[in-house]
């Protein structure tokens, strides 16, 4: 179980501790169905693309 847990979350997370800072500008295909990543991007102010 929680190898499907780890592997879920490298799958979905991974990408992000190679972040250096905060991105320009975000695109989102289905805004819908990534809601909170738009509220999210909102809230620290990073331009957005839906």
């Amino acid at each position: 179980m929680f190898k499907r847990q780890l592997s879920h979350l490298q799958t979905y997370l991974g990408g992000i501790k190679y972040l250096i800072g905060l991105p320009d500008i975000v695109i989102i295909v289905d805004q819908h169905k990534e809601y909170t990543t738009l509220q999210e991007c909102i809230t620290l102010g990073i331009p957005t693309i839906c």
